[in-house]
């Protein structure tokens, strides 16, 4: 059928867009993938702001998505399937610049964090509030991200309120170090780690996007904001009152938030541990991003060409 529709006389131009669309989703799809292919592995040195120029670039690789769609609607043949296409294009477009301002919210929120993500240096360290704005920044660009995903139909998977027991004891690393008087503390934030899934984490994030309470004690934290600006504690009574996806969540945004920090202990919570926990929940937070993303741009693109090749295959009928 393109073969004897490229021979009428006025019809070979639409064709030739069909061609060319599709061969501008294949570019999309083999620079997304390039732009994503380098590893990320999170160490002991990695630093928060590494955490959100890495983001960042998954946003740049979106945008490069992005702007060949926006090129198909500036072809000069792009009204040959315009009446049935354009919105289609447009919802792609308009969920892709979502995915690009939510990664760029991120980088930005993580632009002046120069501690690491572990946040950790010795055995003897305080507890540290991460900074309200940074988190809000943070929680901001996951949500764009999360809803932009859940708009076109991305199944996210995640339970925001999934619960666990003996986490509650994490309370006593968000205090002095002088504090920090067993080895519980450090269990129960493993165990919630553990316990909740990358999916878990995205969606207890997504849960507190309209939070903006000021800094309370960890005794006081209900979700995940308030987790990760809870203030230093200077007792013993800091359990934790929430759910696994809201304590893993707070542990996420408190590690990749500037300043943000869990206390330190030689053997009851040596910063071995507090690394290997902060280091493992940022790793599941950033790759379920990075999931996602991928997802929904495949979503998208493959949205635009179904309708595209439908859109063909209309015209060549009614030729």
């Amino acid at each position: 059928c393109v073969g004897r529709l490229v021979q009428r006389k006025g019809t070979g131009s639409l064709s030739e867009v069909i061609a060319s669309s599709r061969q501008l989703f294949l570019d999309a799809f083999v620079s997304f993938g390039n732009l994503l292919k380098e590893a990320f592995g999170l160490t002991a040195d990695t630093t928060k702001k590494a955490v959100g120029e890495r983001l960042g670039k998954v946003g740049e690789a979106v945008k490069i998505a992005k702007d060949k769609l926006e090129e198909l609607k500036g072809n000069e043949q792009f009204n040959l399937i315009k009446d049935k296409a354009e919105s289609t294009i447009n919802k792609a477009i308009d969920t892709l610049r979502k995915i690009v301002e939510g990664a760029s919210k991120i980088k930005d929120a993580t632009g002046s964090a120069n501690g690491k993500v572990g946040g950790n240096v010795g055995d003897t360290e305080d507890a540290e509030k991460a900074d309200a704005a940074s988190v809000k920044g943070l929680v901001e660009g996951i949500s764009m991200i999360y809803e932009a995903a859940k708009e076109v139909g991305v199944d996210l998977k995640g339970n925001a309120n999934k619960q666990i027991e003996d986490s509650k004891e994490v309370g006593n690393l968000f205090n002095a170090t002088a504090n920090v008087t067993d080895a519980k503390a450090l269990s129960g934030a493993s165990k919630a780690v553990i316990a909740a899934s990358g999916a878990d984490i995205l969606a207890a994030i997504e849960a507190v996007k309209d939070t903006s309470k000021p800094a309370g004690q960890i005794t006081a934290a209900t979700n995940a904001f308030e987790i990760a600006i809870a203030n230093k504690s200077n007792g013993n009574a800091t359990h934790v009152q929430t759910n696994a996806s809201a304590i893993a969540a707070g542990l996420a945004l408190r590690a990749m938030a500037k300043d943000g920090k869990l206390a330190t202990k030689a053997n009851d919570a040596p910063k071995e541990g507090i690394n290997a926990v902060l280091i493992g929940v940022v790793g599941k937070t950033v790759n379920e991003i990075v999931s996602i993303v991928r997802r929904t741009v495949d979503k998208c693109l493959k949205d635009v060409d179904d309708c595209i090749k439908e859109d063909s295959s209309s015209v060549v009928k009614a030729k």
